[in-house]
């Protein structure tokens, strides 16, 4: 706007410089002007961009902690519920085969929720602690 207007602001008397003269150094004045003002923007977004990047990668933290936080809540929830049907198994059983199920049971569960690969119970007499009986169970395999 002030640079459409120099010439209106200068007129042949309004001093010692020619009126041309007069106009280039108001037009340099404000061409500097816009130029510092240009460039303080520019400083200025670089400023916000920074700062949005710097918001973007703690959002991306963030956003991975909670989603390991939710994948370790599930993995305690199947824990927990496992337990939960351990606790209603545990029973006295009738027999050799209730014996041997009731054992394969507890140890899927104990390997779901340990993450192994196996899991061994072993009964022991305790009057001269040798083993009595011994079952083992294995995780698995599922076959793609």
């Amino acid at each position: 706007m002030t640079i459409i207007s120099t010439p209106l602001l200068v007129k042949e008397d309004f001093s010692f410089f020619e009126e041309e003269t007069w106009e280039a150094i108001f037009l340099l004045a404000q061409v500097s002007l816009a130029w510092n003002i240009f460039r303080l923007y520019e400083k200025a977004v670089a400023a916000r961009e920074e700062e949005i990047k710097k918001l973007e990668g703690e959002y991306q933290k963030r956003e991975k902690e909670l989603l390991e936080t939710f994948t370790y809540l599930g993995k305690i929830n199947v824990q927990i519920s496992l337990i939960k049907d351990f606790m209603k198994k545990i029973k006295t059983p009738k027999d050799r085969s209730e014996m041997k199920k009731y054992l394969d049971d507890i140890l899927h569960m104990a390997i779901t929720i340990s993450r192994k690969d196996w899991m061994t119970v072993r009964i022991i007499n305790t009057e001269n602690m040798q083993t009595v009986a011994e079952h083992q169970n294995r995780k698995k395999m599922i076959s793609k």
